[in-house]
């Protein structure tokens, strides 16, 4: 048979998914029933490793522009081919709105590797390109394809399709790095908001966690046995199941859980398939399997610490509630309400919401952990019951109030701050409150400038993700309570955030009062780039020498007339250009105090005896006599219980039993004590202080006048203030340049006896504050 009418016949096998004929999907994994199930092993498989050098590749294949981005999807076409041939694929363009569609839709993580794995994309002659197909006959209508173009993806990617490739027919998928021209801003704008269409239409969503191994498929033909309930308490309290659970904990880990897209992938699918190398379950089984493993999580990690195999006790499984498995599984029961055949009738959270409890899912690009969001919030999507929002204000404009009306859509032409400045904006207008800059929910900066390869990968994207430093108003996700993706599962990292959930706020320092009259503004910056100070010093000159030099804090510009230029070896001023000017966030208020004194880090919870005394505590005469000030023991657990309402009369008596099992120095070691097997309403108490003091400071203001804690960040003479629309009272620190006074935003704070708006009746002078 010759290459042309093998072409033919390609083109006719195709040509029947859009005939008459149903398409007939694969078959993919069904829900487990309730019989009983026996753990079945499958032999380890070692994937090759392939150890790519880096050389420069060029796509031959050139995309077509859609016809109507908002009107038309690209499907592709996997060709049959055994596991170890070249991957052969077709891109075709479709109405989205066709309701014969038939298509899976792949969710899976992009990887950070450079694309050079090699696949070939077929491209059509003749007036179809470009244009949606209507029906079966007309992509009969096709002469013919020519040659295949050769394109590169990412390593995961490849070894999915090869993965997923059938030996015998074709099969259709929605893949975003394939199916969107990347490298076209106006189109990807455009198909990021139809995601949760396409995902929605899929009739599956197949979940691609990897090439499988031993471990892997350990774990995914366990969760039969996890499921059958019948037997699982002897499951949870079998030692010799303790290598399933490891198994099952560290499938939990796999990266695909760290993406901000799976979120909207996974709850917006009417089924989707969990796949780990050849391996597969149905995503609801493994859904379930995961929540019976958190509920009884106590029980097998008592095994555990008990297991001489496992030494290394409860950091073997890490710490489970918030992996980002967990989280996606609790979320996806709790995001919509749905009718009884799975449409969507309600959203039910608002992007603030989304963005500031979903911290365990990271995105490539930083924009996309706003962006992936928006078709899942109910503030930002258009569904029944929820008015279309208005358009954003001009993209030139450098004022914005929050009282004007605005949207937030996906605008992969700006800028992160930018970015972050718009949604900060619309959580301030939706929910009339400050609360949004306390909440740590941005990535950190980019600390590392772009390699060659990542600057010729992004061409004029990298002057839109090249930022150097964001306004401190921005609240980093790295001083949020287990930190960033990548930290989650090490356990506790900060305290609590104080402000407690968008939906139900914990305090009232401002006493209810809106957050009206926020403006944000440019700013020009007296430096075109960030200068560390731990890799470039100023130049020596009769303002920075000897012993009148002060390092920059954290925060303070360094103008470029004194930056030393490593290349040219010389001071030059650089023209302003749109990298040159930062964004200014104006908030009202008024100042109630100054730090006057600052405890020790309470580092890992542990509250050390100066601490303690700074708190009012003095050593009693003898037993009878012994109490802990009021402000100390509500300090400790900042007035509340966990649940946000007041704190239960028991926890005086929990903390009097702390201070009677501190240690030889008088300090109280918070893990130490729960370790050592304290009575159970102690360590509730334990467990509650150290949500709250974990890493925060104890601060004094001058005179005595208030007592509280303060961020790790915060410094003697920093402010504390009252914002209108701020729930609690924050810490912030004073500027001065030649050109203007500004005030660095540190944190939010606890702040005994001004929490329920106590300092809203006192005559305080009110002022605007200038956050850069």
């Amino acid at each position: 048979m010759n290459e042309c009418s093998s072409r033919r016949e390609s083109v006719s096998s195709i040509a029947s998914y859009l005939d008459d004929s149903p398409y007939v999907p694969p078959q993919r994994a069904q829900r487990i029933g309730v019989s009983r199930n026996k753990i079945n092993y499958r032999p380890p498989t070692f994937p090759q490793l392939i150890v790519d050098e880096f050389l420069p590749r060029r796509n031959e294949y050139r995309y077509t522009d859609l016809a109507s981005p908002s009107d038309e999807i690209r499907l592709l076409v996997l060709h049959p081919g055994r596991y170890d041939e070249k991957i052969e694929c077709s891109l075709m363009t479709v109405l989205s709105s066709d309701r014969k569609l038939h298509y899976e839709a792949l969710s899976y993580h992009w990887g950070g590797d450079e694309p050079t794995k090699e696949i070939w994309i077929r491209s059509f002659k003749g007036s179809f390109q470009g244009k949606a197909v209507k029906n079966f006959r007309s992509f009969q209508n096709i002469a013919h394809y020519v040659k295949p173009h050769k394109f590169y993806i990412r390593s995961n990617l490849y070894a999915a399709l090869r993965q997923f490739r059938d030996t015998e027919r074709e099969l259709i998928y929605w893949i975003d790095a394939l199916c969107i021209n990347q490298d076209n801003q106006q189109e990807k704008n455009m198909q990021v908001l139809k995601m949760a269409d396409i995902y929605s239409k899929a009739y599956n969503v197949c979940i691609w966690l990897g090439e499988g191994n031993e471990q892997s498929n350990m774990a995914i033909d366990f969760i039969p046995s996890i499921l059958n309930l019948s037997q699982f308490d002897a499951l949870i309290n079998d030692q010799n199941m303790l290598k399933h659970w490891t198994a099952f904990a560290d499938l939990m880990r796999s990266t695909w859980f760290s993406r901000r897209w799976v979120v909207q992938e996974i709850v917006y699918a009417r089924e989707a398939t969990l796949h780990c190398g050849s391996a597969t379950i149905h995503w609801a089984d493994f859904a379930d399997a995961v929540a019976l493993f958190v509920t009884n999580l106590d029980t097998i990690s008592t095994w555990l610490l008990a297991s001489r195999d496992y030494s290394k006790g409860l950091n073997v499984l890490g710490h489970v509630p918030a992996s980002g498995a967990t989280i996606l599984v609790n979320a996806t029961s709790n995001l919509f309400r749905k009718s009884n055949n799975g449409y969507i009738l309600e959203h039910r959270s608002s992007l603030e919401t989304l963005v500031s409890t979903l911290l365990t899912f990271g995105s490539s690009d930083p924009r996309d952990t706003i962006y992936a969001l928006l078709s899942v919030a109910k503030d930002t999507t258009s569904h029944p019951g929820v008015p279309l929002l208005t358009d954003p204000p001009s993209p030139t404009s450098s004022y914005h109030s929050a009282e004007e009306s605005v949207s937030l859509t996906a605008n992969y032409t700006k800028n992160i701050v930018e970015v972050y400045k718009d949604f900060t904006s619309f959580c301030v207008q939706s929910s009339r409150s400050l609360d949004i800059i306390c909440r740590h929910w941005a990535p950190s900066e980019r600390k590392k400038p772009f390699t060659v390869k990542e600057s010729l990968r992004l061409g004029k994207m990298k002057a839109l993700l090249e930022i150097a430093k964001f306004p401190s108003w921005v609240p980093r996700l790295a001083e949020s309570a287990f930190g960033g993706p990548e930290e989650a599962l090490n356990g506790r990292k900060n305290g609590d955030s104080l402000v407690g959930h968008p939906a139900r706020r914990f305090y009232s320092a401002s006493r209810g009062t809106d957050a009206d009259n926020i403006r944000f503004e440019e700013y020009p910056i007296e430096r075109s780039v960030e200068i560390r100070k731990e890799q470039q010093k100023p130049r020596m000159n009769p303002t920075t020498e000897g012993d009148n030099y002060k390092e920059p804090s954290q925060n303070e510009t360094i103008p470029v007339a004194l930056a030393h230029d490593k290349r040219t070896d010389s001071a030059d001023t650089i023209k302003a250009t749109p990298e040159t000017f930062g964004i200014s966030m104006f908030v009202h208020g008024f100042q109630i105090g100054t730090i006057a004194s600052l405890s020790a880090r309470l580092a890992e919870g542990m509250i050390l005896n100066e601490s303690l005394r700074m708190g009012g505590w003095e050593e009693p005469d003898d037993d009878s006599s012994v109490k802990v000030p009021d402000q100390l023991w509500r300090t400790l657990v900042a007035d509340r219980g966990p649940d946000g309402n007041s704190p239960p009369s028991w926890y005086h008596r929990a903390c009097l039993h702390c201070f009677a099992n501190r240690n030889n120095t008088g300090d109280i070691n918070t893990a130490v004590l729960i370790a050592r097997g304290v009575p159970t309403m102690m360590v509730e108490f334990l467990k509650r202080v150290q949500s709250v003091v974990w890493n925060r400071k104890l601060l004094q203001s001058e005179n005595g006048r208030w007592f509280g804690l303060a961020p790790t960040r915060a410094e003697v003479d920093d402010i504390i203030c009252i914002l209108y629309g701020c729930s609690v009272p924050v810490i912030l620190r004073e500027h001065r340049t030649h050109t203007a006074t500004y005030f660095e935003f540190i944190g939010e704070s606890y702040i005994h006896g001004a929490m329920d708006g106590q300092a809203m009746s006192g005559t305080w002078k009110e002022q605007e504050y200038e956050l850069r």
